[in-house]
């Protein structure tokens, strides 16, 4: 239920409030009173595109705040403080917006979410629907509570089409997959063959010695003879005189310690460069390795941990083409048991639907002879082709789709045809209503009717703020009108008045008394307001809602 509505700086209305109470609520005010701004307003806090043009002239921003009191759902929705909830949205005249639920800043989508809980509207888009009908399931299975069990059966076929299109790929794909597969098996037994490891990482060093033996050795042999002949020796003999030195000169004793360590290293490096040196590896082993290494290198990686990578991407990719390849026979056996589950799935569905459909068009019918469409006929066109007993082998399945729609025949004797293409706008109009009428829904919920019986007349406007008004009981309904004869229903009427002042127009949202609302109705019948006889028969016409 709408308890509240403050409007401020939206198109005409510069600040309007509202409080509104339980029941009908009927919307009325000469043409460009501003009466489409209030739906404008309701459709901004249900989360619709925001412009820069619905704020008044002159203003930075529009805001539009509405408190709401709504049946605590079992969702699970933290920002909803008990049954109260409060909405806003601001836009500034850049057509920037911002949405709040319950004092909190939220993105659109949430505002979208929480609004669901309070109210909906209704007007040309549930028409233009009605014409589409790629809609018509949808609506129906809302109706008749088939949503749930329809969006899983939904799910479970397009599951099961797309594991039977994989399947096929496979099937197609299998030649080709055998013809990787024994290329990765000749890209791994190739690198697998040179064996590229840790110990090639040095195998650089290890060439450039092989390749310079006899110059290492050389240089060994004349060190050691250096060593042994000149160095080793004159230490020693330094070492002697400069410990004969250290009793006259004590300041020389430390680098008789320096010499003397300098002389074990040199005896130590005297005995590693002594006797004949050659290399640990083999040249012609160690170039045919390089060789074998360059190969993969270009191939494969520009060293040796690129090269173990890609054996490892290798090794993996045709782990996965194996399984592709070994698990065809379980896949098709799968396919053939989730067909026969989804197979009867559709045989429920489609059941459950057929009896569904016939209490729906009934329930449509008898709701479209109260709103002056006696006779009227309304059916569902439910069909859904046979699917094959089991899963064929061949490779395009025949599983046909559901066909449905409503047809409608507003004339007795004449067969029901497509509702998009015989229906006329009043018509669509009533048979909108029916559905929305007929449908369960949350006590207490708003429901807004952008002017429903447009291009209506006579009885069956009638009809329809009768019907408006039923709705009522239960909802709380708010309704843009034209006509005294749906107003007349009406629990609170509310009149939108527009005056200029100093060339700006200004729009008053003014809740009417009794006698402001036989004013108003005389003035919808088409005559002056003030006529005593109209302003009569608006007293009748109100007095028989008693």
């Amino acid at each position: 239920m709408l308890r509240f509505l403050k409007i401020e700086n939206l198109a005409v209305i510069n600040q309007a409030e509202l409080e509104l109470g339980d029941g009908f609520i009927c919307l009325t005010g000469e043409s460009g009173a501003g009466k489409s701004v209030i739906i404008d307003a309701l459709l901004l806090l249900g989360g619709g595109r925001a412009s820069s043009d619905l704020v008044r002239t002159g203003f930075a921003k529009a805001v539009v705040e509405a408190e709401f009191e709504v049946d605590t759902p079992q969702d699970d929705l933290d920002l909803l403080d008990g049954s109260q909830l409060f909405l806003r949205r601001e836009i500034s005249k850049e057509g920037k917006s911002r949405s709040f639920v319950n004092g909190t800043l939220v993105p659109n989508a949430v505002l979208q979410k929480y609004s669901r809980l309070a109210f909906e509207i209704h007007g040309q888009h549930g028409q233009q629907r009605l014409l589409k009908e790629k809609y018509h399931l949808d609506i129906f299975d809302a109706q008749t509570g088939l949503g749930e069990q329809a969006q899983a059966f939904d799910r479970r076929f397009a599951a099961f089409r797309k594991n039977l299109k994989t399947y096929w790929e496979l099937r197609d794909g299998e030649a080709q997959r055998l013809r990787e597969m024994d290329f990765l098996k000749l890209q791994i037994k190739e690198i697998e063959a040179v064996n590229p490891n840790e110990d090639d990482l040095d195998l650089d060093q290890r060439l450039k010695v092989a390749r310079n033996q006899e110059q290492i050795r050389a240089d060994r042999y004349a060190l050691n003879s250096l060593l042994g002949d000149d160095l080793v020796p004159g230490l020693r003999k330094a070492q002697r005189l400069i410990d004969h030195l250290t009793e006259y000169e004590p300041t020389l004793k430390p680098y008789l310690e320096q010499i003397e360590s300098l002389s074990y290293t040199l005896q130590d490096l005297h005995g590693d460069t002594a006797g004949d040196w050659s290399s640990d590896d083999s040249l012609a082993e160690l170039e045919d390795r390089e060789s074998a290494l360059n190969r993969l290198f270009m191939k494969y990686g520009r060293d040796v941990p690129e090269v173990l990578a890609e054996l490892a991407r290798l090794r993996g990719e045709l782990e996965s083409l194996r399984n592709n390849t070994e698990g065809l026979d379980d896949r098709w056996k799968t396919l053939v048991a989730d067909y026969r589950e989804l197979h009867e799935a559709k045989r429920r569905l489609q059941a459950t639907r057929d009896k569904a459909a016939t209490t729906f068009s009934a329930t449509i019918a008898r709701e479209l002879a109260e709103l002056h469409l006696k006779g009227a006929g309304f059916l569902v066109d439910n069909h859904w082709d046979e699917w094959p007993e089991e899963l064929s082998e061949a490779r395009d399945v025949a599983l046909p789709g559901l066909r449905f729609r409503f047809l409608f025949s507003a004339n007795p004797g004449e067969p029901p045809k497509s509702l998009s293409k015989v229906a006329s706008g009043g018509e669509l109009s009533r048979v909108m209503l029916a559905l929305i009428h007929s449908f369960r829904r949350r006590q207490g919920l708003l429901l807004v009717f952008d002017e429903i019986d447009a291009g209506l007349g006579g009885e069956t406007v009638h009809a329809v703020g009768a019907k408006l008004a039923s709705l009522g009981k239960n909802h709380q309904v708010m309704c843009v009108t034209h006509f005294a004869q749906v107003a007349r229903f009406a629990d609170e009427q509310i009149k939108l008045e527009k005056t200029v002042k100093e060339g700006r127009t200004f729009t008053a949202l003014v809740m009417c008394d009794y006698e402001q609302r036989v004013a108003e109705l005389a003035r919808l019948m088409g005559g002056d307001a003030n006529a005593e006889s109209l302003r009569d028969h608006a007293r009748q016409l109100m007095a028989q809602n008693v």
